[in-house]
């Protein structure tokens, strides 16, 4: 009797869990499948560190991360693994697939998402047997059945797989999309179910558990495709935009679903790039959410999607909180560089309906852009300062993918360097100092980025004392700030005394990183530790960490000149500050 075919579903980064637990739930009959998340905190607040990585995803600085994804496959001998993984996840996924090689020797490795399909298929194929140049659900699950079948013969008939046959890439032509209404929910509570995290680059820790239950976020897919071309997005070069919704009965039946078995879940994420804001489908959808389901929602929109009576359609169904891309505050810059044609009047338009109705909304914001001139960036500034409070700011840094429209016109125009076009590098946050490819541009570029920083902070804070809530830059993004707070500042900022705003900034910092899941997971390590060296030890461990954290922070920043004990400072910080 022939054994049956072992299957392990590798996710790095958030970005490909969900799909994951669909294409598990599709083979979990056929075969004895596994799902593994990989969950990395890495804090950078060192200058110097080379951040070619997701701003949460540094293995480099986990060593032992790997020790125990080796242990995991040696131990379970899987036939079948597949890693999806994007762009600046490139150095990890080659990293697991020569310890896969190493300590698997006859594993099929399949490598699937948007940088294996789009980006680089024939460098994907070089440390895999496979790349999945399709959507993976339906191709996934047709390998299970030949590989348990046919082990010795080449699946390449499978329509979107991609395989090297002497010594050539050789591919089967994509049929259309599976019917989006076949696609099957997602996997939830599964027994094999492995999560890798750490808070502690010594010490990885493998929890056989789904992490999801206790997470509050619940995250759920109403469709598929953007009709939109935005030059720094995947969707660019993306073959196929096409927009495919689902029906809104099968959404909330899998929101039900969701529901039944995660209960803990207090908000609910709909991760579309595009959240459907049409007349129909939005008003049948909000009558059975508020129905069915009533728990506060959060989605992703583009600007100028909305009106004041589909505000008030989607506020009455349970939406808290809108994700919007401003990307920049220049209308030159969204127009031509870009591609986005949303103005200026219509954001702050929007923005006072949503602020009207309560309504959360969070922006990003792009910068480090080569075409970006002084006047662009007073522009950006104008613009977030008119925007309307509460609301949440996140800045990043432009990213060069390879073969983007943006990053080959930025070669083409010799505005960056061509080194710089790097499949590794991601969006990373303002105040995280991006080195470049280029060693001698990362000094100029830290330079900027704090300028910029600076400028925000001193924009923000000037004749804003009265304000109800008042925004403050912090490492990742933005916070609020209460009344009391903001006019203490407010007073130590005009007598040239900034260490609290330093210090505000850095405990907010951490309130932003350890939220949601992250939150859940550290409690999780703590209590293992706690278990395994004591309370005392715990404690001692916590605030050692959170010291050496700010110290490190400060020093970054340049409160801190020369090589300084963690224990001086602080004190060294207030008195260069008085």
């Amino acid at each position: 009797m022939q054994r049956k075919l072992k299957n392990l579903f590798v996710g790095l980064g958030p970005g490909y869990h969900h799909q994951i637990r669909i294409m598990h739930s599709m083979v979990k009959e056929k075969c004895d499948s596994s799902m593994l998340f990989f969950h990395i905190e890495k804090n950078v607040d060192k200058i110097g560190d080379d951040l070619r990585f997701h701003y949460d995803m540094d293995y480099k600085d986990f060593p032992k991360t790997f020790d125990v994804f080796r242990d995991l496959i040696k131990k379970n001998q899987f036939d079948l693994i597949g890693i999806g993984f994007m762009s600046h996840h490139w150095d990890i996924y080659v990293d697991l697939s020569k310890i896969i090689r190493e300590t698997l020797p006859n594993c099929k490795i399949i490598a699937g998402g948007v940088h294996a399909w789009h980006v680089s298929q024939s460098d994907t194929l070089e440390h895999s047997d496979y790349v999945c140049a399709a959507e993976g659900e339906e191709l996934y699950s047709q390998l299970v059945d030949h590989l348990s079948s046919k082990p010795h013969v080449s699946p390449i008939c499978i329509p979107g797989l991609i395989e090297k046959h002497e010594g050539k890439k050789v591919h089967t032509p994509v049929k259309p999309y599976m019917p989006i209404e076949d696609i099957p929910f997602p996997t939830y509570d599964d027994k094999k179910t492995y999560s890798i995290t750490s808070i502690n680059k010594d010490k990885p820790i493998l929890i056989n558990k789904d992490y999801i239950l206790d997470h509050h976020w619940g995250f759920v897919h109403i469709g598929r495709g953007c009709v939109f071309k935005c030059t720094f997005c995947i969707n660019a070069i993306h073959k196929d935009p096409t927009v495919r919704l689902r029906s809104v009965d099968k959404v909330i039946a899998e929101i039900k679903e969701m529901l039944s078995v995660c209960k803990n879940v207090r908000l609910i994420f709909f991760e579309d790039e595009i959240f459907p804001v049409r007349g129909n489908f939005l008003k049948e959808f909000c009558e059975k959410y508020k129905k069915h389901i009533n728990i506060p929602f959060s989605v992703s929109l583009y600007p100028h999607m909305l009106n004041e009576e589909k505000i008030k359609i989607l506020k009455s169904a349970g939406l808290v909180e809108i994700t919007m891309g401003l990307q920049s505050g220049s209308q030159r810059i969204r127009n031509e560089i870009y591609n986005r044609k949303d103005k200026n009047e219509m954001i702050l338009k929007e923005n006072a309906l949503l602020s009207k109705y309560n309504i959360m909304t969070s922006y990003d914001l792009i910068i480090r852009n080569p075409w970006e001139a002084e006047k662009d960036l007073d522009e950006s500034l104008d613009l977030i300062n008119e925007l309307k409070r509460p609301y949440w700011m996140k800045v990043y840094t432009l990213a060069y993918y390879p073969n983007h429209p943006i990053s080959v016109r930025a070669v083409k125009e010799k505005k960056i360097d061509p080194k710089e076009v790097d499949a590794t590098i991601g969006y990373l946050c303002v105040a995280t100092p991006h080195k470049s490819s280029a060693e001698e541009n990362y000094w100029e570029d830290y330079k900027t980025i704090a300028i910029w920083h600076n400028k925000l902070r001193k924009r923000m804070l000037s004749g804003l004392k009265d304000e109800k809530y008042f925004l403050l830059m912090s490492y990742h993004g933005f916070g609020f700030i209460p009344k009391f707070l903001l006019n203490f500042l407010y007073k130590r900022f005009k007598k040239n005394s900034k260490w609290e705003l330093y210090v505000f900034s850095y405990l907010l910092e951490k309130l932003l990183v350890v939220r949601g899941y992250a939150i859940a997971q550290y409690l999780s390590i703590i209590h293992t530790r706690y278990k395994q060296m004591g309370l005392i030890w715990v404690i001692k461990k916590i605030f050692s960490k959170a010291k050496t954290k700010f110290t490190r922070s400060v020093a970054t920043k340049g409160l801190v000149t020369s090589s300084s004990s963690n224990e001086s400072v602080i004190k060294e910080v207030l008195h260069k500050n008085k």
